[in-house]
């Protein structure tokens, strides 16, 4: 996966470190947003939040409207559109 320094040394931090290579290749092959910034580099994003006094973490793949929530196990949801695609 092609990268820069900047993004390295950012992934790095705590707060980053729950970020899995998988996630990322995701939201590069479909991302939320997709921004050309003014060096011509390409920004593409998806949100990641955690919630400290649960200890879980919402990953969002897409902007879509969720129509359907299914339980993979016990502590793993994932949410869908009405296509049947993950949005969270």
């Amino acid at each position: 996966m092609k990268c820069t320094q900047y993004f390295l040394f950012v992934r790095q931090r705590p707060d980053r470190s729950i970020i899995k290579d998988e996630w990322i290749l995701k939201t590069i092959n479909n991302p939320l947003k997709t921004e050309v910034q003014t060096d011509g580099r390409i920004r593409k994003n998806m949100r990641i939040r955690y919630f400290a006094d649960t200890d879980t973490a919402l990953i969002e793949f897409s902007g879509a409207p969720v129509v359907e929530t299914r339980e993979i196990t016990e502590n793993l949801y994932i949410d869908l559109d009405e296509k049947g695609n993950l949005v969270a």
